[in-house]
Order: structure tokens, then sequence, then C-alpha cells
């Protein structure tokens, strides 16, 4: 009985820690979005401590950068850890630790949405993942 109830425990512990790592959520406001023409991206980021690691992924991605594009990137940020001041969420493990969103605009409207959580420090790979599941999924 005790190493069917160690093995059990295993697999719970093994779900929790491998279930949602990398889950990213994607949306197209606007449907039929295949092979855009992206020559260039504007970014729009409030964020300076990220905003480095930003720059790095979208040239990392081959995306160049030009303050007059017609799409323009704005990114979202949140740090649970600097937000929230619940111990609950502090104390358990599992939790992430923030988000990140890169939402994709073309001459103001926006057309589409790709975000995930991350554990620990956010890192350029993180951005890069998001971009590369944008440019997978519009065709660009």
């Amino acid at each position: 009985m005790t190493f069917f109830r160690l093995i059990c425990n295993l697999f719970l512990i093994s779900i929790v820690f491998t279930a949602c790592d990398d889950k990213m959520v994607t949306k197209e406001y606007i449907k039929n979005l295949k092979h855009l023409k992206i020559d260039s991206i504007s970014l729009e980021s409030p964020y300076k401590n990220i905003q480095k690691k930003i720059i790095l992924a979208l040239k990392n991605e081959n995306l160049k950068i030009n303050e007059n594009s017609i799409y323009i990137i704005k990114v979202d940020y949140t740090d649970y850890k600097k937000i929230c001041n619940n111990p609950m969420t502090s104390a358990y493990d599992a939790t992430f630790d923030g988000f990140i969103r890169l939402t994709l605009f073309k001459k103001g409207t926006r057309i589409y949405m790709c975000q995930k959580e991350f554990r620990g420090k956010l890192d350029v790979d993180d951005f890069e993942k998001l971009l590369s599941q944008m440019k997978n999924e519009l065709n660009f």
C-alpha cells in the first residue's frame, strides 16, 4: 500500500509541474489573416526594465524595428510577486510568477494577441517563443 501511495504522489506531482509549462493563449481578432507582409514592427512598451529583452527577441526573430511601421506590437507584463501580497499565493510553489502578452496592431486595429505565464526570471527566450508562435500562426 505504501508503494502505491508513493507512485500516486509522484504522478500527481509530475502533472502539477509539467502540465502548464509553456502554455500559450492566442487569439485572432480578424479571421483569415494569413501570409501578412510584415517588413518592420513598431514597439510600444512602457516597461523599461524588460525593453532590452523585447528588442533582442525581435532581432533574434528577424523582425526589424521601425517607429513608422503600420504594424505595432504592444507589450503587457505583470509580475505577480510585485502586485500580489497574498501569502497563500507565494507559499504554493506551482504558481506562476507573472505573464507577458504581445498584441499586434495594424494601422491601429488590433489583429492578434498571444500571451503566456512564466516562472522565475523573465528572459529573452520567453519573448522569442511568443514571437515565434505569432509568426507561425500568421505566416509571416
